[in-house]
């Protein structure tokens, strides 16, 4: 005779550890996108004309989605940046900011002191010349001395052409809240 209940059991037991197979997939798939959508953010990103909040043109060579922005300590947020380039060589790569001497973004305190510690990057993209283009740029408190105050930041894109003595810089301020 056989065991009818022995047999039941097993299949419980199949149906369970494929639940359990499934859920483990579904949350191993779930923490691949977010690491791959998290990187993303970091690194900034370029984006679209069309997708842009504000416009740059000949008059605002650069125009920020907003020129007060908050950042927590420790932390970073997200920041759209239009650049016009008025007439530079088209081969020219274009950045927010970049350790080097062409691109530079400089924060003072309240008491005009330096605060290297803020940063603002973007990748670097080619405007062809009398075009706008956006950044996703990312603000960042890189300092863990940072004091919770704001801060005015001046961020400067030299276009360099390679061929002018004195290429010119485009600067822009924005208000950078720590909090």
């Amino acid at each position: 005779m056989m065991d009818k209940k022995g047999s039941m059991e097993l299949g419980i037991n199949a149906i369970v550890i494929i639940i359990i197979a499934l859920a483990i997939l579904g949350l191993g798939i779930g923490f691949v996108t977010k690491l791959f959508t998290s990187s993303g953010e970091k690194l900034g990103s370029i984006i679209d004309r069309t997708e842009l909040p504000v416009h740059s043109d000949s008059q605002n060579p650069i125009v920020f989605e907003t020129s007060y922005i908050k950042v927590k300590k420790g932390g970073s947020t997200n920041l759209k940046v239009a650049v016009y380039n008025d007439g530079i060589q088209d081969t020219v790569p274009v950045a927010l900011n970049y350790d080097g001497s062409s691109y530079t973004t400089v924060c003072t305190d309240e008491n005009g002191d330096d605060a290297p510690y803020i940063s603002i990057v973007s990748p670097t993209q080619i405007i062809p010349a009398g075009n706008e283009a956006g950044f996703g740029a990312i603000v960042k408190d890189i300092g863990s001395s940072t004091e919770k105050q704001t801060y005015i930041c001046t961020v400067q894109i030299t276009l360099d052409d390679g061929v002018s003595e004195t290429p010119p810089v485009l600067s822009k301020q924005i208000f950078v809240q720590v909090i």
